[in-house]
């Protein structure tokens, strides 16, 4: 996940839009979920508790209000909206198996390669 850290004098809405789009296009959807899984692995190991058991705590009040607290369950809800997403991807494109291989296109055979 692209992040900008800006330091010194405030840049004018049109540099930010350029610098926006620039993160947008550099940005891809699996980097994006092994960054938020990689911060989930690091306060899991922090507070010694996996991260659902801790959004379990969380939603109940129980994990407090620190800012690594609210970053761990902006990552959590993060990935559980990307990994079902994934989930509903992977359905749609189950049910559009093909049976012969050499039915498969051109372009389908491109990818990955």
């Amino acid at each position: 996940m692209p992040k900008l850290h800006l330091k010194g004098e405030l840049i004018t809405p049109e540099e930010f839009q350029r610098w926006l789009e620039k993160a947008r296009k550099e940005s891809t959807y699996i980097g994006d979920l092994r960054e938020t899984i990689e911060e989930m692995v690091i306060m899991e190991q922090k507070y010694g508790m996996t991260s659902e058991k801790f959004y379990e705590k969380f939603s109940r009040g129980e994990m407090g209000d620190d800012m690594d607290v609210i970053d761990w369950a902006g990552s959590y809800e993060t990935y559980r909206r990307a990994k079902e997403i994934i989930e509903k991807e992977l359905e749609k494109a189950s049910e559009h198996h093909v049976e012969n291989p050499d039915e498969v296109g051109e372009d389908a055979n491109r990818i990955g390669g």
